[in-house]
């Protein structure tokens, strides 16, 4: 009988689509950044969305700067 580890060597295109539909799906499942959240998560949205090919997603996310801080 095969193993998982087996079956993963033998179709590693396959895998590799698989995984990366997975985390495409994970990082368009975040919720948009809002005036509210923190610099990191912000940075978090932008990079992993990015990485997804999420481009449009990633900075739409900017918000407007407030000249008057």
């Amino acid at each position: 009988m095969a193993t998982i580890w087996q079956y993963v060597l033998a179709h590693q295109t396959l895998v590799s689509l698989g995984g990366y539909y997975l985390f495409s799906a994970a990082v368009g499942s975040l919720p948009m950044p809002d005036a509210t959240s923190h610099k990191f998560y912000r940075w978090f949205f932008q990079f992993s969305n990015t990485i997804s090919a999420n481009i449009s997603r990633a900075w739409a996310s900017k918000l407007p700067i407030d000249a008057t801080k």
